[in-house]
């Protein structure tokens, strides 16, 4: 409650401060010196509210670039690996290992070296477990879960190879091909 009354009061003294620059700064446009004190003060006066409105809308979009989760839909394409970290990988295969989701929830694997994962079968986005959200599920096998490692506008599909503790793990992205 005493939040939203601090929010309610900032938006008020932000209103407040931008009609009272917007006044200041036609009163001062009015006179017939250009130049004078109050326009520039009505034009700090309405710089104030306006540039914490932008920075705020900004701060929003770039949480929202960094923070958005990816459903079953964004994760449709193809994806190959771009980093293997802690495990003896040869590089050269990097581009040979496709991994490819299809729109209804179905997936392929190229055989690769430390995931012990079928060649094709169904996924789904579950963001109720952490580290855990994408589950790649085998007829023969059963489950495998994978991370989705968020970056910076995309996003990484994260094979934890044994014990998630060791800092094994393959990294796939997706080709914007």
């Amino acid at each position: 409650m005493l939040f939203s009354l601090l929010i309610i009061l900032i938006m008020f003294l932000m209103s407040l401060t931008f009609f009272v620059g917007l006044i200041l700064f036609i009163f001062g446009r009015l006179k017939k010196d250009k130049n004078n004190k109050l326009t520039k003060v009505g034009l700090i006066l309405l710089g104030i509210p306006t540039s914490i409105i932008i920075l705020f809308l900004l701060l929003s979009l770039i949480s929202e670039i960094f923070s958005s989760k990816p459903d079953e839909e964004d994760l449709v394409g193809t994806y190959h690996i771009v980093k293997v970290t802690q495990v003896n990988f040869d590089k050269n295969i990097y581009s040979k290992v496709k991994l490819q989701f299809y729109k209804g929830g179905r997936f392929t694997l190229t055989p690769t070296p430390n995931i012990d994962i079928c060649e094709s079968g169904k996924y789904k986005v579950d963001y109720k477990w952490d580290y855990n959200e994408l589950s790649l599920e085998c007829p023969a096998s059963g489950f495998t879960s994978a991370h989705i490692d968020r970056g910076f506008g995309s996003f990484r599909i994260e094979f934890i190879i044994g014990d998630p503790d060791s800092g094994e793990s393959i990294y796939f992205e997706k080709n914007n091909d």
